[in-house]
């Protein structure tokens, strides 16, 4: 497969993301945590970097990052797969890995700027009232991202294995992946995505949080763990995740199961 081939389908797949439902749900997606941050900056009479951590942890970290990183991760060629048209994809001359690789980096590259400008622009709007830094909103917003990169590639490689990923996707990311991460510390939490976003989020704003609500929500992470192992483990996940996705679109047969079946 050449570069310009490769190139051809990372610009399809980035230029399909958001467009249609699902790219105006995406778009309104990103944009609810600006709102919320609007309205809380102009409401809430002690504003503090607490409360922009707390809404970064449970609206951007836990229901954003994940719920993007599902419907992008599921349609990555899942779309083919329920369109009856990924037989036609894999018969092009194409390798199969290289579809799978460039149909994710494509939706991921069309989201992910999205993400972080949301981000960027909730922390300024935050900074203009309390002591949030530019330092703070790029670090927080790459802590964002790398979320929904790690979530995008699972997901994308589950759809390769069950037909309802979406339902399943729901399930595991927001009732059991929700339940670990606010376990106390015994190490299972340490299992949860959303626990290593927090652990890096809350170590930038170390010695700025007195919250004893923020505390208790973060009870699961334990004193020895470091910036450096949270970044092994996401890292870890996203490339376990993808090669488990190209090892199994080369394993399978040409004609892969409708959703339906």
């Amino acid at each position: 497969m050449t570069a310009r081939s490769f190139l051809l389908l990372w610009g399809n797949a980035t230029s399909r993301a958001l467009l249609g439902r699902r790219g105006l749900l995406l778009i309104l997606l990103a944009a609810l945590p600006v709102v919320l941050a609007w309205i809380q900056v102009e409401h809430d009479t002690r504003l503090s970097p607490t409360k922009f951590v707390a809404v970064t942890l449970m609206f951007v970290f836990q229901f954003v990052v994940p719920l993007a990183g599902l419907f992008l991760g599921v349609a990555v060629l899942g779309d083919e797969i329920e369109g009856r048209t990924l037989t036609y994809l894999f018969t092009r001359p194409h390798g199969r890995s290289y579809v799978f690789l460039a149909r994710y980096l494509g939706a991921v590259t069309a989201f992910a700027p999205l993400l972080a400008a949301t981000v960027t622009v909730m922390a300024y709007l935050f900074g203009s009232h309390v002591n949030v830094t530019a330092r703070d909103a790029v670090a927080t917003a790459g802590i964002a991202v790398a979320g929904f990169l790690v979530y995008a590639a699972f997901f994308a490689t589950m759809r390769l294995f069950l037909p309802r990923a979406l339902f399943a996707g729901f399930i595991l990311g927001f009732i059991l992946e929700g339940g670990i991460s606010k376990l106390p510390e015994s190490g299972i939490s340490r299992w949860s995505v959303w626990h290593h976003l927090a652990l890096l989020e809350t170590r930038l704003f170390e010695g700025r949080l007195a919250s004893t609500h923020l505390r208790k929500l973060l009870q699961g992470i334990a004193p020895d763990e470091t910036v450096g192992g949270s970044l092994a483990v996401l890292a870890a996940v996203l490339v376990v995740s993808l090669a488990t996705g190209l090892w199994r679109v080369r394993a399978q047969e040409t004609r892969l199961a409708n959703a339906s079946t």
